[in-house]
């Protein structure tokens, strides 16, 4: 399954905003945040320094891997789990579907302020079977979409 390694790749890269290879303690406690893994940000804070082997201030991708490697045996929940668990906690209202209210704010949630159309593209682009909202399925492959290019 190399899948999820992608899209941890490509969620580094994402995070990495001054595309140096490396993510700031800050950043990588926004990344990890974001994944819904752990809100705490004293513990995040924690294991930064724990897995940031050159004690630099940086996390590099080795470094990333490790810490979600390390975070996976410790909730014993593999990465679908963590991705439908994320599914859960976006669909707000428990219909099986995001809206694009949920949609809005777990955008906003991920630092990104939409617009209406882009919400409208976003969510046409993700849902396949055209019901107008964002099954798990659907929002899986959104998640999984970067990775595939």
């Amino acid at each position: 399954e190399s899948a999820p390694d992608l899209f941890l790749v490509e969620a580094f890269r994402e995070a990495d905003n001054d595309g140096d290879g490396k993510l700031s303690h800050e950043e990588l406690i926004d990344l990890l945040q974001s994944f819904g893994l752990e809100q705490d940000k004293e513990k995040l804070n924690k294991i930064a320094w724990a897995v940031d082997a050159d004690k630099d201030g940086t996390i590099d991708l080795a470094e990333f891997q490790s810490i979600i490697d390390k975070m996976n045996t410790k909730t014993t929940m593999s990465f679908e789990q963590q991705l439908r668990q994320s599914f859960e906690l976006y669909d707000v209202d428990g219909s099986g579907s995001i809206d694009r209210d949920e949609l809005a704010h777990l955008m906003a949630t991920l630092g990104y302020d939409l617009i209406d159309e882009e919400l409208s593209a976003m969510i046409a682009e993700a849902d396949a079977d055209g019901s107008g909202g964002i099954e798990y399925e659907e929002f899986k492959n959104m998640m999984f979409k970067g990775t595939k290019e």
